[in-house]
């Protein structure tokens, strides 16, 4: 069941931006599977641009030339998709997925008002919350607001 919520994100990410160049495409996918293995938004870039065999700088240019958020913020979006979509197929808040993976509520509560400006939602239906989420990051990539309605189509 945990691999469900990892395809979504990858479903999501591909109705977002429909046209990746290749080296930020790697870079998505490496990403998606280290935050499937750490959840708990601990994933660091230097070990995904490690298993790259990349600088830092490199993802960092790679993702400003692609338009996308610097790397390490592009982790923590990654991560707060795959919980609030862990949430969402397990029917329970992002805030009680969130513990069943190990997130201490503190570091989840830091994580969204660092990408939402809004902590609060954490404990609503997960399906409001993607949503949420959805359109705070698709503003954040200044992409149409269209998009938010592809990507929840992609991932049904």
């Amino acid at each position: 069941m945990a691999t469900m919520p990892l395809h979504q994100v990858r479903q999501l990410l591909n109705a977002l931006f429909q046209e990746l160049p290749a080296g930020v495409d790697h870079f998505l996918r490496c990403s998606l599977r280290h935050v499937e293995r750490e959840p708990a938004f601990g994933t660091r870039i230097d070990e995904v641009a490690a298993e790259l065999r990349l600088t830092e700088r490199t993802l960092e240019r790679w993702c400003r030339e692609a338009l996308l958020p610097a790397p390490k913020r592009m982790l923590l979006w990654i991560s707060m998709l795959y919980v609030t979509l862990r949430a969402l197929r397990s029917r329970l808040t992002v805030r009680e997925t969130a513990i069943r993976l190990g997130i201490d509520p503190k570091r989840l509560y830091q994580v969204r008002t660092e990408l939402l400006h809004a902590p609060d939602g954490a404990d609503g239906p997960p399906s409001a919350d993607l949503d949420r989420v959805l359109i705070a990051f698709v503003q954040e990539c200044r992409l149409p607001r269209g998009r938010v309605t592809q990507a929840m189509k992609a991932v049904g």
